[in-house]
C-alpha cells in the first residue's frame, strides 16, 4: 500500500483570527469547521502532552482542506524567518483564477510578497502560468499560480 491523495494540509499558526484574515479573507478559503480540542489521542499523535488546540477548518471549491491549529497549551516558539531554500520549510501551491486582483487583496491586508509582481513561468510543465509567493502572518509560504487564459477556462 501507498499513498493514495492528500487528505488536507495543516498549519500552525500562532493566532487563529489572524490567519483567517489572510487564508479566509484575502487568498478565498471558506470556513467550513472550528473548535477546541483537548483529547488526548491527539497528545499521543503529536507526542506533546497536554494538548489544547483550536482549530478551524477551510475549504476551496475544489474540496482542496487546510486545518489551521492555534495551540493554546502548550505555546509553541515561533520560527525564526527563512527562506524557501532553508530545509523544513516547505509551501502550498494554490491554483487561482485573478492573480492581480488576488495580489491587491494581500498587499491591502498587509501581506508579505517575495516579488514586486507576479512572474511569468519560462519554462517547464508550467510554461506560461504566472505565480508569485506570498507569506501569512506567521512566515508560512503559499504560491499562488495563475494558468494561462485558455487553461483557466478549464477550471
Amino acid at each position: 500500500m501507498s499513498a493514495v491523495g492528500l487528505d488536507h494540509a495543516g498549519l500552525t499558526v500562532s493566532d487563529i483570527e489572524r490567519a483567517l484574515g489572510f487564508w479566509r479573507d484575502a487568498v478565498g478559503f471558506r470556513e467550513n469547521g472550528r473548535g477546541t480540542v483537548e483529547w488526548s489521542h491527539l497528545d499521543r499523535l503529536t507526542g506533546i502532552a497536554g494538548t489544547e488546540i483550536e482549530w478551524v477548518g477551510l475549504e476551496l471549491a475544489d474540496g482542496t482542506q487546510l486545518e489551521l491549529q492555534e495551540y493554546h497549551r502548550p505555546k509553541g516558539d515561533p520560527c525564526p524567518p527563512g527562506a524557501e531554500a532553508d530545509p523544513g520549510r516547505g509551501h502550498l501551491g494554490l491554483r487561482v483564477a485573478g492573480l492581480d486582483a488576488l495580489v491587491g487583496k494581500l498587499r491591502a491586508a498587509g501581506a508579505e510578497l517575495r516579488s514586486p509582481a507576479p512572474v511569468v513561468l519560462d519554462e517547464g510543465s508550467y510554461k506560461g502560468w504566472r505565480a508569485i509567493y506570498a507569506l501569512d502572518p506567521d512566515g508560512n509560504s503559499v504560491e499562488l499560480m495563475e494558468p494561462p487564459e485558455a487553461e483557466e477556462d478549464r477550471i
